[in-house]
């Protein structure tokens, strides 16, 4: 009895995060990344998601700092009109960031709720949507990993949203094209600056 309750138990519990592994990068895709160029990738196994990449002169511990500075966060896009940090622990080698969004895009203003988790001994952040707080968003589920090779830090992103309704391109490029890449280019400046 006691193994079949411990057996249930187990199946009970969330299951535990795993590192992301890094996809390879093409050939034209390496040469734009040591450039310094943010490249953007479809994922070919989810067409709802994307990669993002991005080499920094930076050690690890100076991006982690530009990607978790909530304020950097806000004053990087137009369309981010409040991200404020809500919950901020650490514990176990686990920080756990929840930040609240206010987006203007196109005459709307969205609301939604993140929960991350920074793994910090194993150099990646982990986010989704707070299950505690009600979203405009129906989905935004991503991550960070960030790797050192030849004294430069490369950092990975993936990312899917789904808004739960019909979005015309030109805001969906606006969002993962151009601010995106305006994101990972302050990530960039700011991590090389400091």
């Amino acid at each position: 009895m006691r193994i079949l309750l411990a057996a249930l138990l187990l199946f009970a519990l969330p299951a535990m995060a795993a590192k992301p592994a890094i996809p390879s990068l093409t050939e034209d895709e390496s040469s734009a990344v040591a450039k310094g160029d943010v490249v953007l990738r479809d994922d070919p196994n989810d067409p709802q998601a994307m990669y993002a990449f991005v080499e920094i002169a930076a050690e690890r511990s100076k991006v982690w700092l530009a990607l978790n500075d909530a304020d950097l966060i806000e004053s990087s896009s137009g369309t981010i009109s409040q991200c404020d940090p809500y919950t901020d622990v650490t514990e176990n080698g686990v920080r756990t960031i929840k930040l609240h969004y206010i987006l203007n895009v196109a005459w709307s203003e969205v609301v939604y709720y993140i929960h991350r988790q920074h793994h910090t001994t194993e150099d990646y952040l982990e986010w989704t949507l707070d299950p505690d707080k009600t979203s405009d968003l129906v989905q935004a589920d991503g991550y960070y990993v960030l790797t050192e090779r030849d004294g430069k830090t490369l950092l990975v992103y993936w990312a899917k949203t789904n808004s739960g309704r019909r979005v015309p391109a030109w805001i969906k490029d606006m969002l993962t094209g151009r601010a995106l890449k305006g994101w990972l280019d302050t990530v960039k400046t700011t991590s090389e600056g400091t």
